[in-house]
């Protein structure tokens, strides 16, 4: 468990941080705004994605792999 908490406070601190390269919002059924794929960038040059879902008062970052960004385009071009 503290290890779940070590990896989100280190994603937090790095969506504080870590610019955005590239953002791109992804057409949803209720339009666009509500879901973006972001490229972010550390201060060691490795970058890393960062899929925000917004709705309501609420906004949540999840961090994900390449094999996992490939899988959610699969998912939203069907």
């Amino acid at each position: 468990m503290f290890s779940r908490i070590t990896k989100s406070a280190a994603l937090v601190k790095g969506l504080v941080s870590d610019p955005i390269i590239k953002q791109l919002a992804i057409d949803t059924s209720l339009g666009k705004g509500f879901l973006d794929c972001q490229l972010r960038q550390r201060k060691d040059g490795t970058t890393y994605h960062v899929l925000k879902v917004s709705g309501g008062d609420t906004t949540v970052w999840v961090s994900l792999e390449r094999e996992s960004i490939v899988q959610l385009a699969d998912f939203i071009r069907e």
